[in-house]
C-alpha cells in the first residue's frame, strides 16, 4: 500500500475539495523522500448510500465523522513511530475542526493492526460486526465493514458512548437488541430535536 500511496502523492494528484472533512499528511526524510503518509476523509459512500436519513443529517455526519483511508510507512522507516505521529496529528487537526469520530478499517489478513489501533486508543469491533450509530429520534444507522476488513473507532469529542439499543429488522417482528450496542453522541447535541428520517 505504501508504494501506491507514495506514487499518488509524488505525482501531484490531489483529492478534490468535498463537503465534509479531510486530512492528508506526509513525512519526508532528510533527502525529501516520502517515508510515511496518512489520508483520511469523510465516509461519503456510506452516508450517500443511506436513503433512510435526510440530507442535512448526512451533511452533519460528514462533518462529524472521518475515516482513515490510508496509513502507510515505508519499510525502511518502520519502528520510528511515524504512523502513530501521523494519527496523533490527524486527530489534533480533526478535533480542531469539530470532527467527533475517527474510524479506521483494516484488512483481516493483517491481524497485527488490531493491537496497533488498540494501542492508539481505538475501540475494535469483533470481526464481521457492523458499527451502529445512534441518531436523534431513535434512528440507528448501521455501517457495515467491508467483508475483508475489521472496523475500529475512536471518539474525538466528549459524550460519545456505546449504549444498548433496539433495531427493527423486519416490520412484522419485534425489535431486537443491537449486537455490541449503539454509538451515540456522534452528532453534536444541537441535532437532538431534528427529524432525521426521509
Amino acid at each position: 500500500m505504501f508504494d501506491s500511496l507514495a506514487s499518488m502523492i509524488d505525482s501531484g494528484i490531489r483529492v478534490p475539495a468535498v463537503k465534509g472533512k479531510s486530512v492528508h499528511l506526509v513525512v519526508e526524510n532528510g533527502q525529501g523522500k516520502l517515508v510515511a503518509a496518512l489520508s483520511a476523509i469523510s465516509p461519503f459512500d456510506w452516508l450517500q448510500g443511506t436513503s433512510e436519513i435526510k440530507q442535512p443529517i448526512k451533511d452533519a455526519l460528514a462533518r462529524s465523522v472521518v475515516t482513515v483511508e490510508a496509513l502507510a510507512v515505508a519499510p525502511a522507516a518502520r519502528g520510528m513511530q511515524l504512523g502513530q505521529q501521523l494519527l496523533n496529528r490527524a486527530e489534533e487537526l480533526l478535533r480542531a475542526e469539530g470532527c467527533r469520530l475517527l474510524i479506521a478499517d483494516f484488512e483481516r489478513s493483517r491481524p497485527h493492526l488490531a493491537g496497533y489501533y488498540a494501542r492508539a486508543g481505538f475501540s475494535l469491533l469483533p470481526e464481521g460486526r457492523a458499527m451502529h450509530v445512534g441518531l436523534p429520534g431513535g434512528v440507528i444507522l448501521p455501517r457495515e465493514s467491508h467483508t475483508d476488513c475489521r472496523t475500529s473507532w475512536k471518539a474525538l469529542a466528549t459524550g460519545i458512548t456505546v449504549q444498548p439499543g433496539l433495531m427493527v429488522r423486519e416490520p412484522s417482528q419485534p425489535p431486537a437488541p443491537v449486537p455490541g450496542g449503539v454509538l451515540v453522541g456522534v452528532l453534536p447535541s444541537n441535532w437532538a430535536t431534528v427529524d432525521v428520517q426521509s
